[in-house]
C-alpha cells in the first residue's frame, strides 16, 4: 500500500504541476493583461499575502478532518482559480482568480507532504524521506519541464490566455487522480477526534516557534527558497531587457527545472558524503552568486552569463527545500505535521511578499537592482548561525 500511495502521489504531483504558464508570466500580464511591470509584483503580493493568511489554518484543517480531502479540494480551487483570471484582461478578475489559488496552493501544501512522510513512517522507511521526498519534487519538476515550453508555443500561436486554461484543466485531473489516494492509518491514529480545530491550530504554530531546531531550520528555508523563488519572475525581465522573443522563455524556465532535477536528484548523496551544514550552506551562496552574474550579463549584454546565472537560483529549489524539510520532520508529530510544515510555508510567503515588495519599488530601475539586493540579502544571511551538524541549531 505504501510505494502504491506514493505512486499516486507522484501522478497527483506531475498533473499539478503541468504548468503551461510558466513559460508566458511576464508577456501575459504585460501584453494581454496591459498591466506594467512594477505592478506585477503588487499582484503577486496580494496572492501571497491570502497564501500566507490561509497557510496555518488550511494546514489545520488537514491535520483536524482529511490531508486527502485538504489536497483534492485544493487543486480544484486551483484549476478553478486559473480559469477565472483568464475571463476579461481586468484586475478585478486577476485578483479573484489569485485569491482562489492562494486559497489551493494553502490547501495542498503541507498536506501532500505529510502524507507522503506518514507513508513512509506507516512503512517503517522514515530514513528514506529525503530521497523520496526530493523524487517527488523531481516529478513536479517533469510537469514544469513539459509544460513551460509547450505554453510558450501555445501563448505565442494561439493567445497568451490559453496556456492559463490548460493548466486549469491540468489541476482539475490532479484532483480526481488524489480520490485514489489512502490516508495513512498512523495519521488516524494520531489525530484524535475529539480534539478542537483551535487545539490543533495553536499546537502546531506553538511546535514551530517553541522547537528551536524546527524554527532555525524553518526559517532558513524560508529565506533562501523565498528570494531564489523570484527568479522565476525576474529572469523574464532580464530576458526582455536583452531582446529575446517570448517564444523561448519556456526553453530557459525548462533548463531551469533541468539544474533543479539534477541537484535534487544527488544531494542526498551529497548530504551523505559532506554533511548536512556544507550543502545548506553552498546551496544558500549558489543563488547569490547567479542574482550577480545576472546582473553583471545585463550590463554587458551577454545572454550566456545571463543564462548561466539564472540557472544557480533555480537549481535549489527543490532540493534544498526537500533537504531541509526532512530535517524538520524528524523533529516533529505525526499528529500536527501538516501544520507545523504548513507554519514554515506561512515564513516563506511572508518573506516572499517582501521580495515582491522590493521588486515593486525597484523595477522601474531596472532589473538589475532587486537582484543586487536580493544576493547580497542571501550573503548576509550567512553570518547567522541557523544551521549546524545533522539539524542540530
Amino acid at each position: 500500500m505504501g510505494n502504491r500511495n506514493i505512486r499516486i502521489l507522484y501522478a497527483v504531483r506531475l498533473l499539478g504541476s503541468l504548468h503551461f504558464i510558466g513559460g508566458v508570466l511576464i508577456p501575459f500580464f504585460t501584453e494581454w493583461g496591459h498591466i506594467s511591470e512594477p505592478m506585477i509584483p503588487v499582484i503577486q503580493l496580494w496572492f501571497m499575502w491570502w497564501a500566507a493568511f490561509l497557510e496555518v489554518p488550511t494546514g489545520a484543517v488537514a491535520d483536524y478532518i482529511s490531508r486527502k480531502a485538504s489536497v483534492l479540494l485544493g487543486f480544484l480551487i486551483s484549476g478553478l482559480g486559473f480559469w477565472i483570471y483568464v475571463i476579461g484582461p481586468h484586475l478585478a478578475w486577476f485578483l479573484i482568480g489569485e485569491w482562489l489559488i492562494a486559497l489551493g496552493v494553502a490547501l495542498v501544501s503541507g498536506a501532500d507532504e505529510s502524507i507522503l512522510y506518514d507513508t513512509l513512517l506507516e512503512e517503517g522507511r522514515p530514513e528514506e524521506a529525503t530521497r523520496i521526498s526530493s523524487r517527488y519534487g523531481i516529478v513536479s519538476m517533469f510537469g514544469i519541464l513539459v509544460g513551460s515550453p509547450l505554453g510558450s508555443w501555445v501563448g505565442v500561436h494561439w493567445g497568451l490566455a490559453v496556456p492559463h486554461v490548460l493548466t486549469g484543466m491540468a489541476l482539475v485531473m490532479s484532483a480526481v487522480v488524489a480520490l485514489l489516494l489512502h490516508e495513512p492509518s498512523i495519521s488516524s491514529q494520531t489525530i484524535d477526534p475529539a480534539k478542537r480545530y483551535r487545539d490543533v491550530l495553536s499546537r502546531g504554530v506553538k511546535i514551530f516557534w517553541s522547537n528551536k531546531k524546527v524554527r532555525l531550520l524553518g526559517l532558513n528555508l524560508a529565506l533562501v527558497h523565498a528570494i531564489s523563488g523570484t527568479i522565476i519572475w525576474l529572469n523574464q525581465i532580464a530576458l526582455e531587457d536583452l531582446s529575446i522573443s517570448p517564444i523561448w522563455f519556456g526553453y530557459v524556465v525548462s533548463a531551469g527545472v533541468m539544474s533543479e532535477i539534477i541537484l535534487a536528484h544527488v544531494i542526498g548523496d551529497l548530504e551523505d558524503r559532506f554533511g548536512f551544514r556544507l550543502i545548506a550552506v553552498v546551496t544558500q551562496i549558489m543563488p547569490a552568486v547567479g542574482f550577480f552574474l545576472i546582473v553583471f550579463g545585463i550590463f554587458r549584454g551577454n545572454i550566456p552569463i545571463v543564462l548561466v546565472g539564472t540557472m544557480l537560483p533555480y537549481s535549489i529549489l527543490i532540493g534544498r527545500r526537500s533537504m531541509l524539510k526532512a530535517h524538520i520532520n524528524h523533529h516533529i508529530p505525526s499528529s500536527e505535521r501538516a501544520t507545523v510544515l504548513s507554519t514554515v510555508e506561512l515564513v516563506r510567503k511572508g518573506i516572499t511578499g517582501g521580495a515582491y515588495i522590493i521588486m515593486s519599488l525597484t523595477l522601474g530601475v531596472g532589473v538589475w537592482l532587486p537582484m543586487t539586493i536580493f544576493g547580497c540579502m542571501l550573503v548576509m544571511g550567512l553570518t547567522i548561525k541557523t544551521l549546524n551538524g545533522q539539524g542540530e541549531p
